[in-house]
């Protein structure tokens, strides 16, 4: 009879302890995942999260807390598609692609940003579907492929945009430009009618952090025509680095001294 209820007690224990552990990861966010450690995907998801997070930050120069929501996270990364939000959830709802159009379905009926910032549990969601579709495996045999979750970030990380003035270095992923000079800026004023809408033509340095040692060359920057990048990723694809704006707008009677001009730049991962 004693040893009935020893084992009746012992049952009973690990039933509190299974509860408990269910619980606790409940709190936290995390959705257990069916035969897969649940520490394990919880690392996942944070590093996974981490590198999301971290991408918003560089390009806006801050953390906007509590505001990363699907559409900040669509604006950042080129690469994410708006189904790989699908059931992804928020503080408080989730979101949904109903006839091909993402919507945040709030529980509460508000439609701040706070609602659809996306929670831990969302982040696993949207890592599962970008996982799925892209065909990355986010654990091995020893446990969590952070460098697979850092490859399909780099899928969806697909354009980086910077601007610079003249004689100031700047940089995208792997691109280093530094503007030098004018050649041409025959963009037509504004308010004037004009037979061709011209362009820009900027002698620029580029050089590349693809290849080791490299030096700065000189490439002439045609507006809206992308530079092949020297070297290859080790995906053995090229990046393309585009001068895509120049500022200001020329007016007519009105001369751009060079230290006037901003140029804009898109590096872009094939």
């Amino acid at each position: 009879m004693k040893n009935k209820n020893k084992i009746i007690l012992a049952f009973l224990a690990i039933f509190l302890l299974v509860g408990w552990w269910g619980w606790n990861n409940v709190e936290r966010g995390f959705v257990v995942v069916d035969d897969i450690e649940t520490d394990q995907m919880v690392n996942a998801t944070i590093y996974f999260r981490d590198l999301l997070v971290g991408g918003v930050t560089n390009k806006v120069g801050y953390l906007p807390e509590g505001s990363i929501d699907a559409y900040y996270l669509l604006e950042t990364f080129s690469g994410l598609q708006s189904s790989d939000f699908n059931s992804v959830e928020g503080i408080d709802g989730q979101y949904q692609v109903v006839n091909q159009e993402l919507k945040f379905i709030n529980n509460g009926g508000g439609a701040g940003m706070v609602e659809s910032q996306i929670t831990d549990a969302g982040y696993q969601t949207l890592l599962s579907n970008l996982a799925q579709r892209l065909g990355v495996e986010i654990f091995n045999q020893v446990g969590v492929a952070t460098v697979n979750i850092f490859s399909l970030v780099g899928k969806i990380d697909t354009k980086r945009s910077w601007s610079a003035k003249i004689g100031q270095t700047t940089a995208g992923f792997s691109a280093v430009v530094t503007p030098l000079e004018v050649l041409e800026d025959s963009r037509c004023p504004q308010n004037v009618n004009c037979i061709q809408a011209g362009t820009v033509r900027l002698r620029a340095k580029l050089s590349s952090d693809l290849v080791s040692e490299s030096e700065d060359l000189e490439e002439i920057f045609t507006l809206n025509k992308p530079i092949q990048i020297e070297g290859e990723r080790i995906d053995n694809e090229a990046d393309t680095v585009t001068l895509v704006k120049v500022e200001p707008s020329p007016k007519a009677g009105v001369s751009i001294t060079p230290t006037d001009y901003i140029f804009y730049f898109e590096e872009e991962r094939k």
